[in-house]
């Protein structure tokens, strides 16, 4: 009998974006495979994919208990129909109440903490129950996977994970090498673009990427400074839909909108840029160098990882946009030759570090232990 293996987020357009290769290397292996996640994906193709579907009602950001409560109880019955050999969780509350439905009902789970987030840097009574709530599940997860070595010490020193559960993805969640390769960018003009690809949160370094791009068209007005992603009302700190347009208007970023293939719009770039205040492992990081990109970013770890400095991009201090904007007038400043330079770099690193059939080798073991 095949396998099942279930994969529950707080996206289906997330978890189809970041774990899609994996769920495809499943279904390629003959196991069954079902996603639970809140209906985020308007064309989601089930017969392309060759998965089944569950969906659920989630509020990702709220703090109701009763609502908590009720996602919890429509997991359990969830697990209890399915029967899934394995659960793979994502995101806070996934991992928290999808942890505590598993063990409830006697399956096997493992959690991904992406990354720590609002929850465990901030203060107040809301964010140290969640806190205490994740100290709590997660002691029932199998394993706990996490993305960079300052997250990894984080839930250790604060004892919420123990270190025989935990396993480090050095590479990040990985990147598909054939998907993101080195292409030609296309119509060659003297014009540099700079490209954010982040949700729209203060968090990512929304107000710094405007501020920077207004700093260096004042020298640089060919200079174009695009934005794609999607805005986040969910989330506590996101950017409203007013002040988004407020910043187009005045003609310093472009924005793209929401896009769930990035590739070319990374093609059409000259760097990708992310002042991100907080990461796991930067996925679109990962892409752009795959893609053989310069990259600007923040000095702080999920974004690090991706950058040697002054040979792939550059790092910068976090929620600094004089240092981005000075970052960003090097990079044009560099000229065409040696940006292609720096992108050959980047391009070797991605496939020294972030390959993501090494990815794939963990999620192997971790099913495949013990059955």
């Amino acid at each position: 009998m095949a396998l099942k293996v279930l994969f529950c987020d707080n996206s289906l357009r997330e978890l189809l974006n970041f774990r899609g290769d994996v769920i495809r290397h499943f279904v390629q292996q003959g196991y069954e495979v079902v996603l639970v996640a809140p209906q985020t994906v308007d064309d989601f193709a089930l017969e392309l994919w060759q998965v089944r579907y569950i969906p659920i009602e989630l509020n990702r950001s709220g703090m109701n208990p009763l609502q908590d409560w009720k996602y919890w109880r429509r997991l359990c019955r969830v697990y209890r129909e399915e029967k899934p050999d394995y659960v793979f969780h994502y995101t806070i509350k996934p991992n928290i109440y999808g942890t505590l439905a598993a063990r409830w009902c006697g399956v096997r789970s493992s959690a991904m903490v992406a990354g720590l987030g609002y929850v465990f840097y901030k203060k107040g009574i809301r964010c140290w129950i969640a806190r205490k709530l994740y100290q709590f599940a997660l002691r029932y997860a199998e394993h706990v996977l996490v993305l960079n070595a300052s997250n990894k010490d984080m839930l250790l020193s604060r004892h919420i994970v123990s270190i025989n559960k935990i396993i480090h993805l050095k590479g990040g969640e990985g990147v598909n090498l054939q998907q993101f390769a080195i292409r030609e960018k296309g119509e060659t003009t003297e014009k540099v673009v700079f490209l954010m690809i982040a949700r729209l949160l203060y968090d990512k370094g929304y107000d710094e990427y405007v501020h920077a791009a207004e700093e260096v068209r004042k020298r640089f007005p060919n200079a174009e400074f695009q934005l794609l992603g999607g805005l986040d009302v969910s989330y506590p700190n996101h950017v409203t839909e007013e002040r988004l347009r407020r910043d187009v208007d005045r003609g310093n970023v472009r924005y793209l909108g929401y896009c769930s293939d990035v590739t070319s719009k990374i093609q059409a770039s000259d760097c990708v840029v992310l002042p991100s205040y907080n990461e796991g492992l930067s996925r679109v990081l990962m892409e752009a160098i795959a893609m053989g990109k310069v990259v600007v970013t923040t000095d702080i770890p999920g974004c690090r990882e991706t950058v040697d400095e002054s040979e792939n991009g550059f790092l910068i201090p976090v929620r600094d946009f004089k240092a981005l904007a000075a970052a960003c007038t090097k990079v044009i400043e560099l000229g065409s030759e040696e940006r292609a330079k720096m992108g050959v770099y980047s391009r070797r690193k991605a496939e020294a570090v972030f390959d993501i059939q090494d990815v794939i080798c963990v999620y192997d073991d971790m099913l495949l232990k013990g059955i």
